[in-house]
């Protein structure tokens, strides 16, 4: 009942939050019609420029994973990680805890691509620190962008960013000195011990970060280029002063465990911090309902293309290790 409640209780506030955004930016019904005819009518040149780039962004993030799987001697196809990055958003963006099913996903069908246990947690975890911390660089290069425009807002992005930042930078910090040093022998004992041993293995070279974060990176730029293309796809611009900030304020809201995929709170953020750009309301909502139309509803369909391709693919696509000894971690589960 409690889970029930507390579902109830996030689309209630995503629905909420979606009516004053729409209120807010375009003010009245006849505004409201001309954004739903524009979304229906858009440009499709740009149409198709926004869809690439959505692509654009699960390839830079699959890149990024496979400069991690590189660092533990496991290479994998780059188009399968794309495939399965695009599953896992699916998952994410359209079941309850999807966060969590989404990472059991992927943990699942590393595995079954012979890394153990150990590897595919690590490289997980460490790809979760990259691209949040990623995002927060972007936050707050958007509100150095956006300047005095819109105090405020600018200094809760400012200050939302640079504790995700922060949060990334000590988790990773703390997760490579453990493993290093051996401290988990000391608070967990003989088994804690093995388990640092194993992590010991796993050593990024700060060339290894540069590029996994640079991929990473350049994921959520290729994200945010979709959305800028939506503007020019209903005939408008993007209001570039507050436009970096806009996006990474909705995607740093994405986060929070309220709806899945933050459906209806990221629609309404977009459109209330886009909406001080000066562009025309009609504009601003038509832009971000085609974003949202593209990047979260078009996961439906290409998440479970893409859990096909995992499965029917998976094996082929795997590339041979090279002739350098895997790692051989002692006590970890064979691969089902």
């Amino acid at each position: 009942m409690r889970g029930r409640s507390r579902r109830a209780a996030g689309a209630l506030a995503a629905l909420l939050v979606s009516a004053l955004a729409m209120r807010v930016v375009v003010g009245g019904h006849g505004q409201l019609g001309q954004a739903a005819q524009l979304v229906s009518h858009p440009l499709l040149g740009w149409v198709s420029v926004a869809v690439v780039c959505e692509l654009l962004s699960y390839v830079a993030y699959a890149a990024g994973q496979r400069r991690l799987l590189n660092a533990v001697g496991r290479p994998l196809s780059l188009r399968w990680l794309a495939s399965l990055s695009v599953a896992a958003q699916c998952l994410s963006n359209f079941l309850p805890a999807g966060y969590v099913l989404a990472n059991l996903l992927n943990f699942r069908e590393l595995r079954r691509r012979e890394l153990k246990s150990s590897e595919t947690a690590w490289v997980l975890l460490m790809s979760s620190l990259l691209y949040v911390g990623a995002l927060g660089v972007l936050a707050i290069a958007g509100s150095q962008i956006a300047g005095s425009r819109d105090g405020p807002a600018v200094a809760d992005l400012r200050l939302a960013a640079c504790a995700a930042l922060a949060l990334a930078l000590l988790c990773g910090v703390a997760a490579l000195l453990l493993a290093r040093r051996g401290q988990l022998e000391r608070l967990l004992g003989q088994r804690g011990g093995r388990l640092g041993a194993r992590l010991s293995r796993m050593k990024l070279t700060r060339r290894d970060v540069t590029a996994s974060s640079g991929f990473f990176l350049g994921g959520w730029a290729a994200d945010a280029a979709c959305l800028a293309a939506t503007f020019y796809a209903v005939g408008g611009t993007p209001p570039w002063g507050v436009f970096l900030m806009g996006y990474c304020a909705a995607q740093l809201v994405s986060f929070l465990p309220i709806t899945p995929g933050g459906l209806g709170l990221v629609e309404g953020s977009l459109a209330l911090t886009l909406a001080a750009g000066g562009v025309a309301g009609r504009h601003v909502l038509a832009a971000v309902l085609l974003y949202r139309l593209i990047s979260y509803w078009g996961t439906l369909p290409a998440g479970a293309l893409g859990y096909l391709a995992v499965r029917r693919n998976g094996a082929r696509l795997a590339e041979p290790l090279p002739e350098a000894a895997p790692l051989e971690l002692a006590g970890a589960a064979p691969a089902p």
